[in-house]
């Protein structure tokens, strides 16, 4: 059975502090300090909250378990709404973050690859492995890399039915075209090394996405 408690911080913290406290609800009280507040199931897991205080560095003022059953009732829901919108919140950074990681792995190796004698020659020539390098073959690079680059906004910013589809398809997208790149020739040390990271992160997200469960209606 989870009992609540009251933790009373001296200072104001904002709303983002949640996160740091499994999704407790943070109050700020009139008397300049904050009020945290949840259900903990057992002493363990209140004295592991309070190291987190400590380790934080913020200045405890008191801890006190609330004692009226209503307000149990009424803050166990806010805390449960609370918790799913953190996971959803949490969830939405980790893709963002993943596509970022993604996007500058991708720029990191065309760089690298401008530092490629050989295909520096092909690049100045128009022509890299067969493949012609006009504006249709430099639109189409421009609207794959765009790709990723949209998801960057688009996982932070979209509801959860439309994040989830389209990260599921933006993963399988890029991570198809980035292994199919590795079946046209053989690639090189740097550009194997920079794939399989590319292709790893991909098909996480595509993981991530598959797999995020969401009990809100969005």
């Amino acid at each position: 059975m989870n009992h609540f408690y009251e933790i009373r911080i001296e200072g104001h913290l904002d709303d983002g502090w949640q996160d740091w406290f499994d999704g407790w609800t943070v109050t700020q009280e009139e008397d300049g300090t904050t009020l945290l507040s949840g259900p903990v199931p057992d002493q363990p897991a209140l004295y592991g909250i309070l190291r987190r205080v400590r380790d934080l560095g913020l200045p405890l003022v008191s801890v006190t378990m609330s004692t009226n059953n209503k307000n149990h009732s009424r803050t166990g829901e806010e805390i449960m709404n609370t918790s799913n919108k953190t996971t959803t919140m949490n969830r939405k950074m980790l893709l963002s973050t993943l596509w970022i990681f993604a996007v500058l792995n991708y720029l990191y190796c065309d760089v690298a690859s401008l530092m490629d004698s050989s295909l520096l020659k092909q690049y100045l020539a128009g022509n890299v492995g067969g493949m012609e390098i006009n504006e249709g073959f430099l639109l189409a690079a421009g609207i794959l890399m765009e790709i990723s680059i949209s998801m960057v906004l688009i996982s932070r910013i979209t509801p959860y039915k439309a994040n989830r589809f389209l990260n599921i398809i933006a993963g399988i997208i890029t991570t198809a075209v980035q292994t199919a790149t590795l079946l046209f020739d053989k690639p090189s040390m740097y550009y194997l090394f920079f794939s399989i990271i590319e292709i790893s992160t991909t098909a996480a997200i595509v993981w991530l996405a598959w797999n995020w469960r969401n009990t809100e209606n969005e």
